[in-house]
């Protein structure tokens, strides 16, 4: 019996059932050290923050009004900086703070009645920032 087995007898349990990769994910979890486990979800997070934040980017490119402030003429660093922003804030479910996912009752909806023309104009935008706050609940669980 190896120290594996005696200290997280659980751990032999899980490999058993399921997904071949996930259950190999949390095995190596709960039988890494801290450190890499540390290590491991810090470079997770950043991946995952740069992730949805070029795939915001990608959807706000269509509709740059969806955002509030828009991001439409500034240079793409400064683009980036918003959208990574918004994703960690997003993710963290932390709240919104300088920028944000555009609602109706921003003001450049309220003085251009042609966007409300546009049906589901955001709703990719606010579909993925949704999503990212669900993936970044179940990475903390």
């Amino acid at each position: 019996m190896d120290i594996i087995d005696r200290t997280v007898p659980f751990a032999n349990k899980i490999r058993g059932s399921g997904s071949r990769l996930i259950n190999d994910i949390v095995y190596w979890s709960f039988t890494s050290s801290f450190w890499k486990f540390a290590v491991a979800s810090i470079f997770s997070f950043f991946a995952l923050c740069v992730i949805f934040a070029l795939l915001v980017l990608a959807c706000v490119a269509r509709a740059p009004d969806c955002l509030s402030p828009s991001l439409e003429g500034l240079p793409f660093t400064e683009q980036m900086n918003d959208a990574i922003h918004l994703s960690w804030t997003t993710f963290t479910t932390v709240g919104y703070g300088l920028i944000a996912p555009a609602t109706g009752g921003h003001e450049p909806f309220l003085n251009d009645a042609d966007f409300f023309d546009e049906e589901g104009r955001c709703l990719l935008v606010n579909f993925l920032l949704s999503f990212e706050s669900l993936i970044g609940v179940l990475f903390v669980g």
